[in-house]
């Protein structure tokens, strides 16, 4: 610039390695030596299982291989992280195996000095985190001993089974509950402890290896163990067994405790109850919206609706915020079913699947079995897979009872008795056929259908979060999820477009009532009679000429040709029966309880 001072500088250089400046963030974790003797999707499993309500959205994208955090909050991430898998898993666990475990999530993590720095820096904090938790482990040990003290009971070495604590709890001193406990003095002035459910419940809900263990999922509805002095393996249902084993072979077990399986289970449900927790509420209250509209067009953006967009904008937002409200406030009215139609390979279980996350469920759905009670207690979203629940249905009006229903009766694992809970899941279909529901005009404001021509996996999972936290949002400002009565019209309308014709049952009735005879035993011929009587159920007194012509126009659709037919002097209408039908196989098979259900309501 003019009037500034000129001056230059020269010095000994060299090309600028480009290739060298840019390999460490390039570095890829080098791949790691067999591990063979490692199940990788054991250790998954016991991660999900056992890491704690609030580690469990880190943990499962460490597994699914996403980035851990932004900038900014990584090595705060990275901690979090190292110290589940610490107390999660057993402690010889290779480190090897653990880098395989979570090299996707590394390498997919933004860490400004590359992968393999990043997985460095995880092992130490992973070997910090295994030396916490070694000297807390000792602390509980010292703890126990003291407990034993305060008893003014001699004790010897600690048995295998206390050495096993995992949790990460703070400690509560012996003085703070072990007073609490009842005991009595032997003959010789020892003092013991009662082998009651009292000090069962005491132990299992405040001693330092216990403390915080057992927990249950208002979800899920099933207590959960996690950090216990347990193996990270125990099965559910040998739960109650093992519990009683530790006890008994533990410090207080000597000391007179010895609890039967059937005493664990007595106070099992109490000790988790009070630990109760809800994973399905937390992750819904914890979303935080970005004020970006997305749930008016969720049908059309990313299941690629088609149709009425009116409605389909109405709909839409209504769903979402349904399934909200059900996890929420439990037991609100929901009874509405959104399904969606499309070709078979579309994915709109998988779309389902991803907005629920672990709480979708597809199961076969029996409504006349008690494990649907269980069923509908346990899940978010419930999917009729191919609407089978729909079409089986022996009562259309049961099954609308069924998806009515604010609360669920039944006995939970360690239950000895029945209980209501009020119920948090919505209720959705699938379906590739055009005609799947039946001709019920009073029920038609249930069924919200909707034709799909391509969905959008990944942007559902992109969006998801904010899809849901838009969804909070708008039911929290007390916005309806139930259609008003300027909009139940035009549900209905698209409701009775999939209805079946009133036809449809009664071929598939004929039809079915051929194929459930041996072909050596079917009929040549047969007068409409016959089939209204044994096919359809239709009795004498209840034809006239319309049914009659109903009746003549299926069979003809069939195939079937009409003759007169002479027997002595009496000459009667016979249907001949088509020879793909007389000599078809004898079927029984589920599709034949799937027609029979539709013929009882045709």
């Amino acid at each position: 610039p003019e009037g500034a001072e000129c001056f230059a500088e020269s010095a000994v250089g060299k090309p600028l390695d480009v290739e060298a400046l840019l390999a460490p963030s390039r570095a890829s974790i080098a791949p790691a030596s067999p591990l063979a003797t490692v199940d990788m999707q054991h250790l998954a499993t016991l991660l999900r299982r056992h890491a704690r309500p609030e580690n469990k959205p880190l943990v499962g994208r460490a597994l699914r291989g996403e980035p851990l955090a932004p900038r900014g909050s990584q090595d705060t991430s990275l901690q979090q992280l190292m110290s589940t898998v610490a107390f999660c898993l057993p402690n010889d666990t290779p480190d090897a195996a653990i880098v395989e475990l979570l090299r996707p999530s590394f390498v997919a993590t933004d860490w400004g000095q590359g992968t393999e720095h990043l997985a460095a820096e995880a092992l130490k904090k992973l070997h910090r985190a295994r030396a916490r938790k070694a000297e807390r482990d000792a602390k509980r040990l010292a703890a126990n001993h003291d407990l034993v003290a305060l008893l003014g009971t001699p004790l010897g070495a600690p048995t295998s089974a206390e050495k096993l604590p995992t949790v990460d709890e703070g400690q509560e001193t012996p003085e703070a509950w072990g007073k609490e406990l009842l005991t009595y003095e032997t003959r010789d002035g020892e003092k013991k402890l009662r082998n009651c459910e009292a000090n069962l419940s005491m132990v299992l809900l405040r001693s330092p290896e216990w403390r915080g263990t057992l927990r249950f999922n208002e979800t899920s509805k099933e207590i959960e163990f996690a950090g216990s002095p347990l193996r990270a393996d125990v099965r559910q249902d040998d739960l109650d067994t093992e519990i009683a084993v530790w006890v008994q072979g533990s410090s207080y077990g000597r000391l007179g405790l010895m609890p039967r399986p059937a005493q664990v289970r007595d106070v099992l449900r109490q000790v988790a109850h009070a630990n109760a927790y809800d994973p399905l509420r937390d992750y819904l209250e914890g979303l935080a919206w970005d004020g970006r509209p997305r749930i008016d067009t969720f049908l059309e953006r990313y299941l690629g609706a088609t149709g009425d967009m009116t409605h389909l904008r109405t709909i839409g937002p209504k769903w979402l915020i349904s399934a909200v409200a059900r996890a929420l406030r439990p037991g609100c009215k929901v009874d509405t079913v959104l399904i969606l139609e499309g070709a078979q390979g579309l994915r709109k279980s998988t779309a389902f699947r991803v907005l629920a996350g672990e709480w979708f469920s597809d199961a076969t759905l029996d409504i006349g079995h008690k494990d649907s009670a269980a069923l509908a207690s346990q899940f978010w979203i419930i999917e009729l897979a191919e609407l089978d629940a729909v079409r089986r249905a022996a009562d259309v009006q049961a099954l609308k009872a069924y998806v009515s229903r604010s609360e669920d009766t039944y006995r939970p694992p360690y239950g000895r008795v029945t209980v209501r809970t009020a119920r948090r899941c919505v209720f959705v279909g699938t379906t590739n056929s055009e005609e799947y529901l039946r001709n019920d005009p009073s029920g038609y404001r249930r069924w919200w259908p909707v034709r799909c021509t391509s969905i959008d996996i990944e942007a559902l999972k992109a969006d998801r979060a904010q899809l849901w936290a838009e969804a909070v949002a708008r039911f929290r400002t007390g916005e309806k999820w139930w259609l008003s009565e300027e909009e139940v019209p035009r549900a209905e309308s698209q409701a009775k477009e999939r209805s079946e014709t009133p036809n449809d049952g009664k071929r598939d009735a004929i039809v079915q009532w051929l194929l459930r005879m041996p072909p050596a035993r079917r009929p040549v011929d047969v007068p409409l009679l016959t089939v209204a009587e044994e096919a359809l159920g239709v009795m004498k007194g209840n034809l006239n000429a319309a049914t009659d012509r109903e009746i003549a126009s299926v069979l003809r659709d069939l195939g079937f040709r009409k003759r007169i037919q002479s027997v002595a002097t009496v000459r009667r209408r016979v249907w001949v029966v088509p020879e793909a039908l007389r000599t078809a196989p004898e079927e029984r098979g589920p599709a034949s309880a799937a027609l029979e259900a539709r013929v009882s309501h045709n």
